[in-house]
This record gives C-alpha cells, sequence and structure tokens, in this order.
C-alpha cells in the first residue's frame, strides 16, 4: 500500500500574531501597550536612536505587507483600486499654461535626453526585440512559454507591420514564427489588473500584447544601452549605488532622496512629445496602447469597461522603467545646471538622488510640469534617507523585515514549512540572534515540530529554501552541508522538476542564437534544459531533495 502524504492544511495568521507579540517582547517589552494590529501610539520616533528606530520601525510595520482576515477583501480593494486608476487619468498632463521656470526646464530636459538617445535607428532597434516570459494578453502566466507564445500572436495593426519589419531582418525568427504570422490576432485594447501591494492597497498593472511586448521590450533594452552609454547610469547596479549613497547622506546631509507619486501614469504624450527627439516618437506611439478594459466585477462579463488613457507608459510594459528613468533624469539634471550646479544625479525609477539644498527647487519643477512629489517618502532634511528599498537612519541600516503574504489563505504543509525558513531568515539579515532570541527560539521550536529537522543552506539559496544561520542551542539537530567528492552537497526544500513537450523547436533556435548584450533584458528567460526524450524541465511542486552544487 502506498502512504499518501496528509493534505492538512495550516492557518498561518495566529502563528504570526505570535511572531510579533515575540518581537515586542524582545525589542521593546516596555512598550506593549504602544504596538497593536497596524496600531501604533507611541509618540513620534524620529529623533530617536539609531537603534531605537529601528525597534519601533519592526514593529509598527511587521504586518505592513501581510493580508489578514481583519483586512478589506482582495475584491474590495481591487475594486477601489481599478476605479482610483481611472480617476485619476483625468489629473495627468503638462499644464496648459507653463511657467517661465518650467518652460526653461523643459528645454534643457530635452536637449539632455536627446545628446543621450541620438538618433532613433530601425535597424539597431530590432536587434533588441525579444519575447518575455510573463503573461500577456490571452496569454496566462501559466501557459507563457516561449513556444507557446509564438503561437499566440496579437497586437494592433501597427504593431503587426513593425513586428514583419522585425522578422524581415531575422531569418531565424522568421522561420519560428511564419507559420503563426498569417493568424496574428488584432487587439485593440488590453486588460487592467490588480496585483497585492500592500494591506490596504493593490497596484494596478496592464499586461502586453504579445506583440506589443516583443516590440516594448526591445525599446526598454535599446533605452538601457543609450542610458548607460550617455549617462553614468547603469540599471543593473544602479539600486545598489542608490543605497550607497542613501548611507552616506544618512551622515552627512548631502543628497535627497526623492520619490513620486504614480511616476509612471503621470507622463502623457504631451511630456513625451516635449522631451523626446522626433525621430523616437513613432516607436514610442506604437508600443503605447491608448485604450484598456477591465470586468469592475471579474466573473460578470456585462461589468466590462473601456477607458481610453491619457497615460503613456504603463505598469507591464517593457519600456517603461527605462524611459520614466531616462526622463526623470534628464528633467533633474536641467534644473540642477539651471541652478548653476554641477553635482551628480542619480536616477532609479521614480527614486531621484540630487543635492539636498537643491532638492526644493527640483520638487517645485516637477509640480509644475504636472508630476506628485511623494513627500512623505522624500527626504533632504535630518538624518533619515530612503531609496530603493534601503533605509538609513545616521548611517544605520534600519529597514525593517516586511513579510509579503496573504494570511487568509490556507497553507499546505511545504508551504507553511517554507513561511517559517523565509521569516527567520528575514529577520537574521537584519537583527542578531542575541536580539531577538525569543522570536528565533519560537520560530526554529515550531519548525521542529512540523518537520522534525533543521536543514542549513548556503547564503545564495532562496530564503524558503532552508535557514541559512542556527543558534549553537540548535546545532546538534541540524542538517548541515559537507562535502563529498570536492561537491557541496546540502539538504534543502527544493522544486520538483515536471517535464512538457514544447510545441515548436525553431523559436528557441533564435533564442541561442541571438546576441545576448550587457544589458539583454531575458538573462532570467533563458531556454529551459531539454532531457534526452526532447521534454522541457520546467518548475513545479516543490519536495525535500539532497542538492549538490556543480553547474551541468
Amino acid at each position: 500500500m502506498v502512504k499518501r502524504r496528509s493534505q492538512k492544511t495550516y492557518d498561518c495568521e495566529q502563528f504570526l500574531d505570535e511572531v510579533h507579540s515575540c518581537l515586542i517582547d524582545d525589542l521593546m517589552p516596555s512598550r506593549r501597550n504602544w504596538f497593536g494590529f497596524r496600531n501604533y501610539t507611541g509618540p513620534s520616533y524620529d529623533k530617536a536612536s539609531p537603534y531605537m528606530f529601528k525597534c519601533h520601525a519592526q514593529l509598527e510595520k511587521f504586518f505592513k505587507r501581510i493580508v489578514t482576515s481583519r483586512d478589506k477583501t482582495f475584491d474590495e480593494l481591487r475594486h477601489k483600486g481599478l476605479l482610483d486608476f481611472v480617476k485619476s487619468q483625468e489629473s495627468f498632463g503638462l499644464p496648459q499654461v507653463l511657467t517661465e521656470r518650467a518652460t526653461r526646464v523643459l528645454s534643457r530636459a530635452k536637449a539632455i535626453v536627446g545628446e543621450i538617445l541620438g538618433e532613433f535607428d530601425y535597424i539597431e532597434f530590432t536587434k533588441y526585440c525579444s519575447f518575455g516570459k510573463k503573461a500577456a494578453r490571452h496569454l496566462p502566466l501559466a501557459e507563457s512559454y516561449l513556444d507557446v507564445r509564438v503561437c499566440r500572436l496579437g497586437g494592433s495593426k501597427t504593431q503587426q507591420e513593425w513586428f514583419k519589419f522585425c522578422l524581415g531582418n531575422d531569418i531565424h525568427l522568421n522561420r519560428a514564427c511564419r507559420r503563426h504570422v498569417m493568424h496574428m490576432r488584432d487587439v485593440r485594447d488590453i486588460e487592467l489588473h490588480a496585483v497585492p501591494k500592500a494591506f490596504d492597497k493593490v497596484r494596478i498593472i496592464a499586461p502586453d500584447t504579445t506583440i506589443g511586448g516583443f516590440l516594448s521590450r526591445g525599446l526598454g533594452a535599446y533605452f538601457r544601452d543609450k542610458l548607460e552609454d550617455g549617462t553614468k547610469l547603469n540599471l543593473a547596479s544602479q539600486q545598489s549605488k542608490h543605497k550607497r549613497i542613501a548611507l552616506e547622506s544618512s551622515l552627512t546631509g548631502f543628497m535627497a532622496t526623492l520619490d513620486e507619486t504614480k511616476a509612471s501614469d503621470s507622463f502623457v504624450w504631451d511630456h513625451i512629445v516635449a522631451l523626446v527627439p522626433d525621430s523616437w516618437l513613432p516607436v514610442i506611439d506604437v508600443v503605447r496602447t491608448p485604450k484598456v478594459g477591465f470586468k469592475l466585477i471579474p466573473e460578470d462579463e456585462n461589468s466590462q469597461v473601456f477607458v481610453d488613457l491619457r497615460s503613456v507608459m504603463l505598469m507591464g510594459s517593457g519600456h517603461t522603467f527605462p524611459l520614466q528613468t531616462l526622463l526623470f533624469y534628464s528633467l533633474t539634471k536641467a534644473v540642477i545646471e539651471l541652478s548653476g550646479d554641477h553635482t551628480q544625479v542619480n536616477v532609479y525609477g521614480d527614486d531621484i538622488i540630487c543635492r539636498a539644498k537643491l532638492a526644493p527647487r527640483v520638487i517645485i519643477c516637477l509640480e509644475e510640469l504636472g508630476f506628485t512629489v511623494n513627500r512623505e517618502k522624500s527626504f533632504w532634511t535630518g538624518h533619515f534617507r530612503e531609496s530603493c528599498g534601503g533605509d538609513y537612519h545616521t548611517g544605520v541600516d534600519v529597514r525593517p523585515f516586511m513579510l509579503e503574504i496573504d494570511s487568509t489563505v490556507r497553507l499546505s504543509h511545504h508551504q507553511y514549512v517554507a513561511l517559517h525558513h523565509k521569516i527567520a531568515n528575514g529577520l537574521m539579515e537584519r537583527w542578531d540572534p542575541v536580539e531577538i532570541p525569543s522570536t528565533y527560539n519560537f520560530i526554529l521550536t515550531h519548525l521542529l515540530m512540523l518537520d522534525k529537522r533543521i536543514n542549513v543552506v548556503p547564503d545564495y539559496e532562496g530564503a524558503d529554501a532552508g535557514i541559512k544561520y542556527v543558534p549553537l542551542a540548535y546545532r546538534s539537530i541540524a542538517t548541515f552541508p559537507f562535502i563529498r567528492d570536492s561537491i557541496l552537497c546540502y539538504r534543502k526544500l527544493s522544486q520538483r522538476s515536471k517535464r512538457r513537450r514544447p510545441k515548436g523547436e525553431r523559436v528557441y533556435y533564435w533564442y541561442a542564437l541571438r546576441p545576448k548584450g550587457k544589458t539583454d533584458p531575458f538573462v532570467d528567460d533563458s531556454v529551459s534544459r531539454l532531457d534526452k526524450r526532447g521534454s522541457e524541465v520546467m518548475k513545479g511542486s516543490h519536495r525535500y531533495g539532497w542538492v549538490a552544487n556543480w553547474t551541468d
């Protein structure tokens, strides 16, 4: 008789409450009454010492990204988020009457963008275009494989013409897609979706069409190379650079960190025309989708609503992030230069770092051009700076651990064990075990009751694969990595390989042959390995397994 694994599920909400309670006992037991469930009642801690600032922030924000049964349902947040997005479209735009200062900033910013981009090269653009791996219009995420994607080509008529132009310059892509070009779907709108962002808000995204995504990601890669060649902004390493500058500025106060609200949505066509060289306008116009649709009630087809967009860039498009980085860089640089200053400007998406002395001028100019600066997350005075996920107070990293999970969903045994790993590792990245002893003991004791073992994994493994640090008291019952035949072996919570047979192989051949540049956007879209039977190995459900750290 085959023994089946128990199908028992777990409610993690009580477990998370107990973890939070243990954190209070470890960090601020005498101030327990200050920290309720998302209810901070203590005094302001802006001027506290770095350690106390970190303690307050950890206890106050532990539940920030955790959805519980005490919150609004996702359907309520989705409905509100979609309506707010539609309503906000009316507020976006370049003011009809610009101040003299805003006019000068626009003029200088356009010159900066022109110096960086130069003239648009159609042939060079086609070399960057490639398919993505995420969900698209009429292509759910579960089916978003490269061979499936080329079978479901869709886009506007203009996008289809540009796609055929790309096929004419790439013989291997032409051979991979020629059977499906005759059946391309004419798609004139894309669909808005809401994804969780925090317990009280959602993020609105708009997955592109398959052909629109092909062109959009190519344009994004083109922008990335132009940014790196024309400025000192390398998007691959800019995030870590922002954190380093924020750390230093929390001590010196020399630089300011600014953040935008609804940054990508705020750009309308008037902004693009005013900032981007004319030769680039046709391709930006092609990759944008001027019309979106969504269902107010997901199950009701009659609740479909269509909206004409003012926004040029939406979350979900491949060119959005590098283009908004370029435009915010040029606008900020223009303000700095017109102020007679020549300090370095760093931008990563909507995160702007400039000289603190000039930050008020930058904020005023951006607001005069139709953008909204998030003053709650912008810092140019005091000893706190925040940028790209890094929070620093007087030279100390005070970023709290914030778990992202929907605790209303019951977890399987595997998922529940992985949750323990993720919380333990997340806390250990920010706190020493001697600072939170009862919290860490509670998590490991709870884990032993579930799994009867503690698996120690290297630092480069995922946060849910195992425990990366084990206190001395637990080392006698922990499974540590070991060396066997010069190979590092360890036991982790791993993913079981499943197999599927690709519908076609030519597109993988095209992908393998296409040049991979330093900013190639599909490093994580590499062709999956094929076994001897020609079946593609893909990620699926999890299991425990011994892992050998070698490269095959």
